[in-house]
């Protein structure tokens, strides 16, 4: 019977999840593909610029951040930055680790990529403003599948206390399901799904 209630919640949380991002999808609630304008201060002052990395602070208007993302910041965003420009490439990246003062959207954000702490995308540099001032926008790294990630995560932390727990009475311990690679957590979570339909399968069997 225990197999039956963990599979319906199992695939209730999966159906949840999957209609939830598509509407995620649907409204572009993270903005993807889009730009979001942006000021841009260098730490020195800038006449010509490398194929290096520079250290930026970025300053995101409350109004703009809100209107961008739907948000409800009270304050204006500013951001510790590394820019990194690739005359080769003709292409600018951006890279932030966010923080405690982060708008808490951009916190989500990160945490859903993956690494939770830091967020990547492309930059574009407008009209200068002062010797260290530019206006630029900015196109963050493309979020999907949030709320799928979120269950899977949660499917992997309480399989791994179950598959610990069971190596735990003949002294082994593991930490795969802490694995940053998605393919590791991708056939865990179908391992696990074929795992409990089986015991279903098997317990109606009986």
């Amino acid at each position: 019977m225990l197999n039956y209630v963990w599979l319906g919640l199992l695939m209730l949380g999966i159906g949840v999840a999957l209609s939830t991002d598509i509407v995620d999808k649907t409204n572009n609630k993270y903005q993807n593909g889009e730009a979001l304008p942006i000021e841009i201060i260098f730490e020195d002052s800038i006449d010509e610029f490398d194929s290096k990395s520079y250290n930026v602070i970025i300053q995101v208007d409350k109004e703009e951040f809100n209107n961008f993302y739907k948000t409800e910041i009270i304050n204006k965003v500013s951001q510790s930055s590394k820019i990194t420009f690739d005359k080769t490439k003709n292409k600018s990246l951006i890279f932030f680790n966010v923080t405690e003062d982060s708008p808490e959207f951009w916190k989500g954000m990160a945490k859903i990529s993956g690494k939770e702490k830091d967020l990547t995308g492309e930059i574009t540099l407008g009209n200068r403003i002062s010797s260290t001032t530019f206006t630029g926008s900015i196109i963050l790294e493309e979020i999907a599948f949030a709320r799928m990630k979120e269950v899977s995560n949660s499917a992997l932390e309480y399989a791994g206390i179950a598959v610990n727990i069971a190596l735990g009475l003949i002294g082994i311990k593991i930490d795969i399901f802490e694995s940053n690679f998605p393919f590791v957590k991708a056939r865990v979570v179908f391992e696990l799904v074929v795992m409990i339909c089986f015991l279903t399968f098997f317990e109606r069997k009986q």
